[in-house]
């Protein structure tokens, strides 16, 4: 049951990361040291406190959150 219960966690404790790589926007798998997604859009583009809060990394528990926040990046 315990490996069943780590298998789980593992799954559900994946989520995505908003954040800059190169100084452009990227999208990250929790897991992976790379960037899954670099966007083509500079982040020096971005008001201060957008880029001070990307620089930091801002998680994204869904698509509708990432639509949304790629929307009012990139638009």
């Amino acid at each position: 049951m315990k490996q069943m219960h780590n298998i789980l966690y593992s799954i559900t404790a994946v989520f995505l990361l908003l954040s800059i790589h190169r100084g452009y926007i990227a999208l990250w798998y929790t897991d992976d040291p790379e960037p899954a997604v670099i966007y083509p859009y500079k982040a020096i583009l971005l008001p201060l406190k957008d880029r001070q809060n990307l620089m930091g990394g801002i998680k994204i528990e869904n698509s509708t959150d990432l639509s949304k926040l790629l929307e009012d990046f990139l638009s």
